[in-house]
């Protein structure tokens, strides 16, 4: 039924977890799938007595957080081939991760996106969104929301 399936990673332990469920999902239907992670815009604030911001600086931060991405794609795409499962990685910066996830899945030719709900409620949701919730209303392919074992 799914041929390639998009697996978002934040690197938190219920995304891991979602990642591994997507990845059963794709060896039961001899899918191949995508690892996928969104780097974070970091914001960048100026006030009297701040360090002051270069461009040399600026490129570094940029670097270090582009390694910090392609290590925790890495680690989730080490997962998928030692189940046998076929997997590639994408690692980019746009414009908010829900944005993002729904990009790539059109890009790549996903037929499902299968990623984490961290499950926040009342003002926390309000105030940090969910970007969960964004990929389900924007995206125009299934989406299979894991939302970890329930105790």
């Amino acid at each position: 039924m799914f041929r390639h399936i998009l697996l978002p990673t934040d690197g938190s332990q219920l995304s891991s977890e979602a990642v591994n469920a997507g990845i059963e999902v794709a060896k039961t239907h001899g899918a191949t799938v995508t690892i996928y992670h969104a780097l974070e815009a970091f914001p960048v604030w100026f006030h009297a007595g701040s360090r002051q911001i270069t461009p040399d600086l600026l490129q570094r931060l940029e670097a270090e957080q582009q390694e910090v991405g392609e290590r925790l794609a890495g680690e989730a795409q080490r997962l998928a081939e030692q189940a046998g499962v076929q997997v590639t990685s994408k690692v980019d910066r746009p414009n908010s991760s829900a944005e993002g996830i729904v990009e790539a899945a059109k890009e790549l030719g996903c037929d499902l996106i299968c990623m984490a709900s961290h499950g926040r409620a009342g003002i926390q949701r309000v105030l940090l969104g969910s970007v969960t919730q964004k990929v389900l209303v924007n995206s125009e392919i299934p989406v299979l929301v894991y939302r970890g074992p329930q105790g």
